[in-house]
């Protein structure tokens, strides 16, 4: 992909690697009815879940929390991978990346140079922008500094760097629906408006079609990505595998704003003989029109993309190739690209370690 990006968030990469520990019991516990609503549904990866499972991941049977990561959550938390505190990077950040078993989110990219651990914090959102809310946040950024370095990009992932074609780190099956709650400050957003940056967080939202091993057709699901100069801000689906990308964004919404935290929704299902629906949403509510697409996988039933693992991609930069100064364009940094996540969640099925989670296409509302 050849842009001009201005921040990346989760996006979803296939991977053949199940898991941090496949012999582990990860999974969810739901609270009896009438008890505490708050926290009441345990999430394999990350602190309990608060509030209800959206209205999307329940009609397609996705009632599972794989994975929770919810930086607003102060305190400390108790997950299949051990006991962490957010605000303690080293309890769940592995940086430098050691390809080591137990963390949560690894700093692995290195496409020339790999960015310092320091671009990667838990901040309280309280730097005057309007969209600030003054709760705990994941902040990355790419710098000058990254840039004068020939650092392509800052990437966070879900799996190790180290150890492929089966690598450490968690990952996910394509039925899911997940969640992503993030903003740009306002002087990133202006910085590429008037001709800076040239970055644009590329927010592929959590997954992102690449397979590690020999999958014979793999798909990239982007959950939200901006980029500049199109000031484009929404998913995307990439590949050759004949995968639907619905053509609604949220950033085409009346009244959204890159700066102002939303929860922007990708629900993808699909069967065992390889159709498939992607379907969007903001704020809990799929878009419309054209919030849902559907299609025929390119090999039907025995399509990669069904099977293919995924993992997590937190993404910020411009998206320059490694060594080059250019990205389509200049890319020169006049502003730090600043991106702050307070959630990304992982709705899927009770088997999800070990399963594609297929089931019934669902291209409908909720």
């Amino acid at each position: 992909m050849i842009k001009m990006l201005l921040f990346t968030a989760p996006l979803l990469a296939p991977i053949l690697a199940y898991g941090q520990n496949p012999s582990a019991d990860l999974s969810v516990q739901v609270t009896p009815p009438g008890s505490d609503p708050p926290n009441s549904i345990t999430c394999a990866i990350g602190p309990n879940y608060t509030g209800s499972i959206p209205a999307g991941a329940q009609a397609a049977g996705f009632t599972t929390c794989a994975a929770n990561y919810d930086f607003t959550q102060t305190g400390s938390f108790t997950d299949s991978l051990g006991t962490h505190t957010w605000s303690t990077l080293s309890s769940w950040f592995q940086c430098p990346d050691a390809g080591t078993f137990g963390a949560i989110i690894y700093n692995n990219q290195a496409n020339p140079a790999t960015q310092p651990c320091s671009d990667t914090s838990i901040v309280t959102d309280n730097n005057g922008d309007a969209g600030a809310t003054g709760k705990q946040a994941l902040q990355i950024l790419w710098t000058l500094s990254d840039y004068n370095a020939g650092t392509q990009i800052t990437q966070l992932n879900s799996v190790s760097g180290q150890g492929k074609p089966t690598p450490p780190g968690t990952t996910f099956p394509t039925g899911m629906y997940v969640e992503v709650v993030d903003r740009i400050t306002a002087a990133t957003y202006s910085g590429v408006q008037n001709g800076g940056a040239g970055w644009t967080p590329y927010f592929s939202d959590v997954f992102w079609g690449g397979d590690y091993g020999s999958v014979n057709c793999r798909t990239e699901f982007d959950f939200i990505e901006r980029y500049y100069p199109n000031n484009v801000t929404g998913g995307n689906v990439i590949g050759s595998c004949g995968a639907p990308n619905p053509s609604a964004e949220p950033g085409a919404t009346s009244g959204y704003s890159n700066t102002v935290y939303s929860n922007a929704g990708t629900r993808i299902t699909v069967d065992t003989s390889g159709n498939m629906a992607v379907c969007r949403y903001l704020n809990n509510v799929q878009l419309s029109p054209k919030g849902c697409a559907t299609a025929t996988l390119t090999g039907g039933g025995s399509s990669g993309t069904i099977t293919q693992r995924n993992n997590l991609l937190l993404w910020s930069g411009p998206n320059r190739p490694a060594g080059s100064t250019t990205c389509g364009g200049s890319c020169t940094p006049n502003v730090t690209n600043t991106e702050l996540i307070q959630r990304i969640t992982f709705w899927t099925c009770a088997s999800w370690q070990t399963t594609a989670c297929t089931g019934t296409v669902d291209s409908g509302t909720p």
